[in-house]
């Protein structure tokens, strides 16, 4: 199942590298972030000399630069190898079901590391994943999963929801 395979590769990256910052977690996987403003894109990764890059929009706000360095990192742990870039209008080189993985990969790894904003949210995926600029069908399919799968699940995620057993859309 896709949840299962997604959220074993994000907790294979916490148990190696530890729940590291969105930038510090690029730099242990060899990708080197840049901010810089972009016109048409909200991240460009590509690969220069060997050494995978990643372009981040510094005219978005500091939690969606997070999501997108995190979705550009999903996309280096998930396809290494692959070169494509996200446009604002559309897409180019990219399967959808390769965007769903990394999506849910962003997801599930921002909210295991900033806390803080969950809290801030609500304990709301919705708005989490909106204010991380991930596309809110990410937070749909977990928020069904928790679902489906009952108390407890999004705790097994490193998900903390106080109050609930586990449903926290």
């Amino acid at each position: 199942m896709l949840l299962d395979f997604v959220s074993g590769r994000v907790e294979e990256v916490i148990r190696r590298y530890g729940l590291l910052s969105p930038a510090d977690l690029a730099r242990e996987l060899g990708v080197v972030p840049v901010k810089l403003p972009l016109r048409s894109a909200h991240g460009i990764s590509f690969s220069v000399d060997g050494k995978r890059v990643v372009f981040v929009d510094a005219s978005l706000p500091l939690a969606r630069q997070e999501g997108v360095l995190v979705h550009e990192v999903g996309h280096q742990v998930l396809h290494p190898g692959e070169v494509r870039f996200h446009l604002r209008r559309f897409h180019r080189g990219v399967s959808w079901k390769r965007e769903a993985e990394v999506n849910l990969f962003t997801l599930l790894y921002l909210l295991a590391w900033n806390r803080e904003l969950f809290e801030a949210c609500g304990y709301n995926l919705y708005a989490f994943a909106e204010a991380h600029g991930v596309p809110l069908g990410a937070a749909e399919y977990l928020a069904r999963a928790a679902r489906l799968r009952g108390p407890g699940f999004l705790r097994g995620l490193r998900v903390e929801v106080p109050g609930s057993e586990g449903d926290a859309a």
